[in-house]
C-alpha cells in the first residue's frame, strides 16, 4: 500500500471502518460487525497491506438506539484487536447520526449529549495504547455536525482529556475549537470533466496547505456507491477499473512531495529552483544523472549520516546553505573530484565519498 504514496512520505495510512454490519439495519454483506473472530481477520488483513490503522465510525454510547450500542460493541472489539498489533492505531469518529434522535427531541441538549458522547470516548478509547495521538493529545474525527448547532466552545470546556478535533472538508481548520481537518469523497462534485471528483481533493489539499502546523487527513477512495444503502440517495462514483483508487490516492503528492514540504515549513523560499540546487549539491558525485536528480532523496544505510526521519529537514538544510562558501559548492565548483560533502552539516569539513548517506 506504501509503495502507491508520493516518494518520500512518512504518512499513515489508515481504513475507514464501518461497525454496522449484521445487525438489521444494514445491507447483509455476510458478516457480524461485532463477531471477535471477523474483526481480527479484518485487522490481520490490514497489517498485511501496510496500514497503519483504521477510523472507527463511531454512532455514540448507543442510549439512542439499540444499533448503535452493537456499533460501539462492534468498535470497542477493533480497539482490542489493535492493541494486539504494535504500531496499529486506531481513532474515533464521531458520527453526527449519534445527535439526530436528541435532535428530533423536545428539550434534548444536543451539546450536552456529544459532551457525553465525547467524554465515554475518553474513558473508553482514549486511554488504549493504540489509539491515535497528535502531539500527546486523543485525536477524535467529526463527520456532518454542520447540520445541528452546537456550542463547540462548550464542548471544548465540558470534555476530559483534551483532545483534538478534526473537522471535514477544507473548511474544518476554520471551525471553532478546530485543531485540523480531513477529506472525504465527494460524489456530489463529478461532472463530465471531473469524473473522479478529483477537483474536491485539489480544493482540500490547497486549503491544507494554508495551515501547515494544523492536523490533516488526506483521501483516497475506489470508488462511491450508496444505491443499496438504506440512508442512500442514488450517488455514484465509478471505479474507473480501479483507476479512481490509484488516481486519488497519487493525488496528495501533486502538494506534498518532498520539496514541497520544505517549502511549507520555510526551510526554502517558494521561488526556489529545488532541482537546479539539487544539481550543485550532487552533481559531482559518481553515478549521478539528470533522471537521478528528480528522484533524489536521502536514505538511510548502515553507518549513514542521516536518520531516516529527518531526511527532508537535512536535504532541506544542505539546499538553503548552498552559499559560496558551503562545502557542496566548493566541491561541484572547485574541486568537484574529491571527497563528498557531509550532509548532516554542509559547511563541515568534506568527507570520504563512503559515508555519503544519499543513494538511488
Amino acid at each position: 500500500m506504501r509503495s502507491l504514496l508520493y516518494p518520500g512520505s512518512t504518512a499513515k495510512i489508515y481504513a475507514h471502518f464501518v461497525p454496522w454490519f449484521g445487525f438489521g439495519d444494514h445491507m447483509n454483506v455476510g458478516y457480524v460487525s461485532s463477531d471477535t473472530l471477523q474483526v481480527q481477520k479484518q485487522v490481520n488483513d490490514m497489517v498485511s497491506r501496510g496500514l497503519d490503522g483504521a477510523v472507527i465510525d463511531w454512532y455514540g454510547r448507543g442510549e439512542s438506539s439499540k444499533h448503535f450500542l452493537y456499533y460501539d460493541q462492534a468498535s470497542q472489539a477493533f480497539m482490542h484487536q489493535a492493541e494486539l498489533n504494535p504500531g496499529f492505531n486506531f481513532a474515533i469518529m464521531h458520527d453526527a447520526g449519534a445527535l439526530k434522535t436528541c435532535a428530533a427531541t423536545v428539550g434534548c441538549d444536543v451539546t450536552q449529549t456529544l459532551i457525553d458522547d465525547l467524554n465515554y470516548v475518553n474513558l473508553t478509547y482514549a486511554g488504549s495504547p493504540a489509539y491515535v495521538r497528535s502531539a500527546g493529545r486523543p485525536v477524535i474525527y467529526f463527520f456532518g455536525h454542520e447540520a445541528y448547532t452546537i456550542d463547540w466552545t462548550r464542548v471544548r470546556a465540558g470534555v476530559a482529556g483534551n483532545p483534538m478535533f478534526i473537522f471535514r472538508n477544507g473548511s474544518g481548520f476554520t471551525k471553532p475549537q478546530s485543531g485540523g481537518a480531513f477529506s472525504w469523497v465527494e460524489p456530489t462534485t463529478i461532472s463530465a470533466t471531473n469524473p473522479m471528483a478529483i477537483n474536491y481533493l485539489d480544493g482540500y489539499y490547497k486549503t491544507a496547505l494554508t495551515f501547515p502546523s494544523a492536523y490533516s487527513t488526506g483521501s483516497a477512495y475506489k470508488g462511491f456507491n450508496d444505491t443499496l444503502a438504506v440512508w442512500g440517495t442514488n450517488r455514484i462514483l465509478d471505479q474507473q477499473c480501479g483507476q479512481t483508487w490509484l488516481k486519488t490516492i497519487a493525488e496528495a503528492g501533486k502538494y506534498y512531495t518532498a520539496a514541497k514540504q520544505m517549502r511549507e515549513a520555510k526551510m526554502l523560499a517558494p521561488e526556489t529552483d529545488t532541482d537546479a540546487l539539487a544539481k550543485k549539491a550532487f552533481q559531482h558525485l559518481d553515478g549521478v544523472t539528470d533522471e537521478w536528480i528528480k528522484s533524489v532523496k536521502v536514505e538511510k544505510v548502515p553507518g549513514g549520516q542521516v536518520d531516516p526521519n529527518e531526511d527532508i529537514r537535512l536535504y532541506a538544510d544542505l539546499l538553503q546553505k548552498n552559499t559560496e562558501d558551503s562545502c557542496c559548492r566548493r566541491k561541484m565548483f572547485d574541486q568537484p573530484d574529491q571527497e563528498a560533502p557531509n550532509l548532516a552539516d554542509p559547511d563541515a569539513a568534506c568527507l570520504d565519498k563512503t559515508m555519503m548517506a544519499s543513494y538511488k
